[in-house]
């Protein structure tokens, strides 16, 4: 099977991109307007098609780039706004609608984005206190969103989802200095997983796993 790999080429500052099998392996360069690169998700939707997101960090946007026409388009700016595009993570439902989400840096808040409707509606999803650091996303197969991210104020893990439509935002784990560098999945038997950094008061790096069960809309582990 083939595979595919993004990466920010720090020597020219470029957005590249290489798919194929062991052996035969191609490369090419996919944004080269500048600081391009950094933040970069990616994900391949059911037509074996790319979408890749990331930070154009010159101007600190939020750009997006794919291939579905069989040959890379334009990039676009689905959420404009200057210091956006932060810990860009990207998904694809079963219905192949793309889902962004990001860390405004100009506000401090969740931003979340989808092109269900056929143009991006960016949203935000939590705007109390600085939010949004070292987010990760996961979709359920109903293509609902699950986002864990760190509340850098507070020090705590949150999570939110937006099984009743609208994003509602939880504590997950409050003990200590936790959240950072968190990794979000969702099981066959539809239990989210995270795994986070927690220094908690031992100062100590450690990976802790929280279970809640995805249709758990309170997160209250019931």
């Amino acid at each position: 099977f083939t595979h595919y790999i993004f990466y920010y080429d720090a020597g020219k500052y470029d957005l590249r991109y290489a798919s194929g099998t062991v052996g035969a392996w191609f490369s090419e360069a996919i944004d080269t307007t500048g600081n391009a690169g950094v933040y970069t998700s990616i994900a391949v939707d059911a037509e074996d098609k790319v979408h890749i997101t990331y930070q154009y960090a010159n101007t600190n946007d939020l750009r997006y780039v794919t291939n579905t026409t069989g040959s890379w388009l334009p990039y676009q700016e689905p959420d404009p706004g200057a210091n956006n595009g932060r810990y860009a993570k990207i998904a694809i439902d079963a219905d192949g609608f793309v889902h962004i989400a990001h860390k405004d840096e100009s506000t401090d808040d969740v931003r979340y984005l989808n092109n269900e409707t056929g143009i991006f509606a960016p949203i935000t999803v939590d705007a109390q206190q600085n939010v949004g650091n070292w987010l990760s996303m996961a979709l359920n197969s109903a293509g609902h969103a699950y986002i864990a991210y760190r509340d850098a104020t507070s020090a705590d893990l949150k999570l939110a989802h937006n099984l009743s439509g609208t994003f509602v935002a939880y504590d997950i784990d409050t003990a200590g200095n936790v959240g950072d560098y968190t990794a979000i999945g969702i099981t066959p038997n539809k239990q989210v997983l995270i795994v986070y950094y927690a220094s908690a008061q031992t100062g100590m790096k450690s990976s802790v796993i929280t279970v809640v069960n995805s249709e758990d809309q309170n997160c209250d582990g019931f």
